[in-house]
């Protein structure tokens, strides 16, 4: 029989609602200064297609894990670069590089159609998408990691985990959609359609990128460089903020 913890369980449901008091902040600063434009359009439409998007990255994720797309494209790559073999560290890498693929272009399509549907603030839309995601996703490990027998885990360890999924995970997530939503927007005030294929294009590979160096850092323990990234993240969030906030003024 399964005996759960629920001070631990205690503990992750606190952890997990640090980011959405986070991005209520936001919301609530951004909403004053665009005023009704955000209150007519329901966040949380975009919030439910932000759970879609975790339910079809999963799918795609399993569809690739499956289909060993991972080891295909290793073995075309060993023929393109004449390669003997394979460096240690690649299949690990293109794996992490696909799986933040997945997730981040089902995550930007939802907030393409939202954008499209409200004419409203990017990364507000972004962030809301980036947060269901990691709402679900951590609900999806946790469920696992319960059913699993860790919760007999050492406290100072579950603090461990549960801090890196909901503060980093979650607060990654928010950042990546957050920031491509900027240049989403971008794009779609461009009147010539190269242009808004270009800052389109920004926006998947930007988000993937650092999600992918997040996730790699992360994987192999280099927890320096995970913080570095977040901050990085975070600062080129507020950055964009602030070139938002003076274009309406």
């Amino acid at each position: 029989m399964l005996l759960l913890s629920y001070p631990k369980i205690l503990l992750v449901t606190l952890l997990g609602a640090i980011p959405v008091l986070i991005w209520g902040i936001v919301f609530a600063r951004e909403k004053r200064i665009w005023g009704q434009t955000l209150s007519k359009f329901s966040l949380g439409r975009v919030f439910m297609g932000g759970v879609l998007s975790a339910a079809v990255a999963m799918i795609l994720e399993v569809w690739f894990l499956e289909k060993e797309i991972g080891s295909l494209f290793l073995v075309n790559l060993m023929k393109i670069w004449w390669l003997e073999e394979i460096p240690q560290i690649l299949p690990s890498a293109s794996m992490i590089l696909f799986l933040a693929f997945f997730e981040e272009i089902s995550k930007l399509a939802v907030v393409i159609f939202s954008f499209l549907k409200s004419k409203t603030n990017g990364i507000i839309l972004g962030m809301t998408v980036g947060l269901a995601f990691g709402v679900i996703e951590n609900g999806v490990y946790f469920a696992s990691f319960f059913k699993a027998g860790n919760q007999n885990l050492e406290w100072e360890n579950f603090f461990i985990v549960a801090f890196l999924r909901f503060l980093f995970s979650t607060s990654a997530h928010m950042v990546y959609s957050g920031i491509a939503g900027f240049f989403i927007e971008k794009a779609f005030q461009k009147s010539s359609f190269l242009l808004q294929i270009i800052f389109l294009g920004i926006a998947i590979f930007f988000s993937s990128l650092i999600h992918f160096l997040f996730n790699f850092y992360l994987t192999i323990g280099k927890m320096e460089m995970v913080f570095f990234f977040l901050f990085l993240g975070i600062s080129g969030l507020f950055f964009f903020f602030k070139k938002t906030r003076s274009q309406l003024s």
